[in-house]
């Protein structure tokens, strides 16, 4: 017979960090300290012909930002496709670049919708779902028009607009999300004071770039323009933080943070045998908010487990260790049996 700590039913709490005892939500992703999204402005020539290849050969994904009138460039929605395909996102960056401030309220909607629809229409194997401002250019209206259709929007603000910290508390600022900017004179001791503070604070990192060129793609004079070579070796420095960071696209960072803050755990049964849970969050669109949450169950030291379930599948790679067990699973998406 199994001995644990048996869960007691809780109230759902609506988008809090204040927990049951008996079990934590992990910030990030597997427990990680931080979470750093890679994103490309522009869909250039070098994102398709270096970034994609480079990304997958280190099993890294990456937010990329495309212009619908220029979706042709680094071989079009069917690389966009490919990419997808591979874990990566591909987002609104608007039909054609425009300060959106400077154009009229119907030219601003035209050039937000109509790439969301030119994404949605052509990169059928995802949703689009995040935004981001040409120039970092927008005001309330632009937010309110972005909103309507995304879940986020990164701005280019640095992290100064959110005093100085890579910070954990995003709620306020899911539209106007802060980034780093990248460019060849990003020195690797920069990046690692940047990747230091976002541990620290448990917090989220954004980094955009732009021009990735060598001999075959982009250009060496365009927009914080960085060789493949380089390029390269800032996604190796990255990676010796795995153990650390978690690097998803911008979407699923977003997703994490949004069900952490309104899900909940709840005992369904439990015979000795076999303990049944349910999870859930308070966002209404599961086609959306699929994003599997790491959960850290308090139980029994004498406590062990044959095997966790979800609606039927297999949780694998759980991890039982001294007096908690963790595990990813889905809000909403079924009952979990362990």
């Amino acid at each position: 017979m199994i001995n644990k700590l048996r869960l007691l039913p809780t109230l759902l709490l609506l988008c809090t960090n204040t927990f049951s005892q008996n079990y934590s939500i992990a910030k990030w992703l597997n427990d990680k300290k931080a979470c750093v999204v890679l994103t490309y402005d522009d869909w250039l020539e070098g994102h398709g012909g270096i970034v994609l290849d480079q990304l997958i050969q280190r099993d890294m994904v990456a937010s990329f930002y495309i212009n619908s009138d220029w979706s042709g460039r680094s071989g079009g929605y069917d690389t966009m496709m490919y990419a997808v395909n591979h874990g990566m996102e591909i987002g609104n960056h608007t039909m054609s670049h425009p300060d959106l401030v400077t154009i009229t309220t119907d030219s601003v909607k035209k050039s937000i919708n109509g790439c969301f629809d030119s994404i949605n229409h052509n990169v059928t194997n995802q949703q689009c779902l995040t935004f981001a401002y040409p120039f970092g250019s927008y005001n309330n209206s632009i937010i309110n028009e972005v909103r309507k259709k995304h879940i986020a929007a990164r701005a280019v603000w640095g992290k100064w607009f959110w005093n100085y910290k890579w910070t954990y508390d995003i709620q306020w600022y899911y539209y106007e999300l802060a980034t780093m900017e990248v460019s060849t004179t990003t020195a690797t001791l920069n990046l690692y004071y940047e990747i230091r503070d976002a541990i620290v604070e448990n917090g989220l990192l954004t980094l955009m770039m732009h021009e990735i060129f060598n001999n075959n793609y982009g250009s060496s004079t365009g927009y914080d323009a960085m060789s493949d070579v380089y390029h390269a070796s800032l996604l190796d420095y990255i990676k010796t933080y795995d153990d650390k960071i978690w690097v998803p696209t911008l979407a699923n960072a977003v997703k994490y943070h949004k069900e952490r803050r309104c899900a909940t755990l709840n005992t369904i049964s439990d015979n000795g045998s076999e303990w049944k849970l349910n999870l859930q969050d308070t966002l209404s669109d599961n086609t959306i908010y699929d994003q599997a949450l790491t959960i850290q169950l308090k139980v029994s030291p004498t406590f062990w487990a044959t095997s966790i379930t979800q609606n039927g599948n297999a949780i694998n790679n759980y991890i039982l260790k001294n007096d908690t067990l963790s595990f990813n699973a889905i809000p909403d998406g079924g009952e979990i049996v362990i």
